[in-house]
């Protein structure tokens, strides 16, 4: 959420990213005690930082939202945002769910399935 207060500043987020960045952090209250405690996937992952490890299913979720509204655009987006903040362990959580696992491992997850 900073980085959008700091958009104020800089040129700015388009109003989409800005509401993406509300969504996320509206899932990470969704999602505090809603990740398996004996997830294969956080173990799997187990050596990533700490980062990493809290927003893999919220990044999973956002992009199975975003592909089922058809907003591609909006979802290229936040990723786009996401690869220039200054922690990069965002873009490593997208490198992850986009290319190192199916995202819907995540959601298949939560759901109660391994």
């Amino acid at each position: 959420m900073r980085y959008s207060l700091n958009s104020f500043v800089q040129p700015s987020l388009s109003q989409a990213v800005t509401i993406s960045i509300i969504f996320h952090e509206i899932l990470h209250r969704y999602l505090k005690d809603r990740i398996p405690a004996n997830s294969s996937l956080l173990l799997k992952y187990k050596n990533e930082d700490e980062t990493v490890l809290s927003h893999l299913h919220l990044f999973a979720i956002q992009k199975a939202v975003y592909l089922a509204l058809g907003e591609r655009d909006i979802l290229s987006d936040v990723i786009k945002k996401d690869d220039l903040l200054p922690n990069s362990s965002y873009a490593r959580t997208w490198e992850i769910v986009n290319s190192l696992e199916d995202y819907r491992s995540f959601l298949k997850e939560l759901n109660g399935g391994d």
